[in-house]
């Protein structure tokens, strides 16, 4: 037997939606500028320090960009 929360594709509700998407296109947007920085040929030392410092930001903002719209999503459809 196929559990209940299995039989269909779950839809999002469309802020949870919209907070997600514009989490992940910052987060490609700061793996972009880290990449830019890098190439631009500045010091290497300074670039490396701004670069590792930008990753460290995307990879955050991809964590908090994916359990934030799901926690609201939660609150969303109780409340609703």
């Amino acid at each position: 037997m196929i559990h209940s929360l299995f039989r269909w594709p779950a839809r999002l509700h469309e802020l949870s939606f919209f907070l997600m998407t514009r989490g992940l296109f910052l987060t490609y947007a700061l793996l972009l500028a880290a990449v830019a920085l890098l190439l631009a040929g500045q010091d290497p030392w300074l670039a490396g320090w701004y670069a590792r410092y930008l990753q460290s930001m995307a990879c955050v903002l991809f964590g908090v960009s994916l359990i934030g719209p799901l926690l609201l999503e939660d609150v969303l459809r109780r409340t609703l």
